[in-house]
């Protein structure tokens, strides 16, 4: 920046913040690429799938839409009963497609897990150079916005979305 104080060296920055721009578009087009042929794959998994094909496409658009969701409030949304719903996540639940987090027989959470890591990939944080603590699995707490919680009762927050366990200490 001093050089184009000191000596108008605009066309040297310029250069420099067009080629930044060009490394993120290239990478977010790689990116909706790879999203996209996910989806395409995800869709031919489930057109196998005979009468409940319709419900599980039906679901995996709401993923599409939500990454993360709740039986009921898909139900709901989708204008379908829960049973329906129920059917539509173990189909895609066993195709590999969604994942339950939450471990629990009630109130279960599922995510569309392979579209989640792709969103997070270049989020992880490398540990400081004196931290002790080993790198954790990315796989291990997903967090919105939020610092992972130190206990599995601190999961209160609808934000912390818990993907493995055993929580940190």
């Amino acid at each position: 920046m001093q050089a184009i104080r000191y000596h108008g060296r605009w066309e040297e920055w310029l250069e420099f913040f067009l080629e930044g721009v060009i490394e993120v578009a290239d990478g977010a087009t790689e990116t909706t690429r790879r999203i996209v042929a996910m989806i395409e794959r995800d869709r031919a998994k489930l057109q196998t799938l005979g009468r409940a094909a319709a419900s599980a496409l039906s679901l995996l658009e709401y993923a599409i839409r939500h990454v993360l969701l709740r039986a009921p409030v898909a139900a709901n949304a989708l204008g379908v009963t829960e049973p329906t719903i129920y059917n539509a996540i173990r189909n895609l639940t066993e195709a590999g497609i969604l994942r339950e987090i939450t471990g629990r027989t009630w109130g279960r959470v599922h995510i569309y897990d392979d579209y989640l890591m792709i969103l997070n990939e270049g989020t992880e944080v490398e540990p400081s150079k004196g931290s002790r603590r080993p790198p954790r699995d990315p796989r291990a707490v997903v967090t919105l916005g939020r610092v992972p919680p130190t206990r599995p009762d601190a999961l209160r927050h609808p934000r912390q979305i818990p993907t493995t366990g055993p929580f940190p200490a």
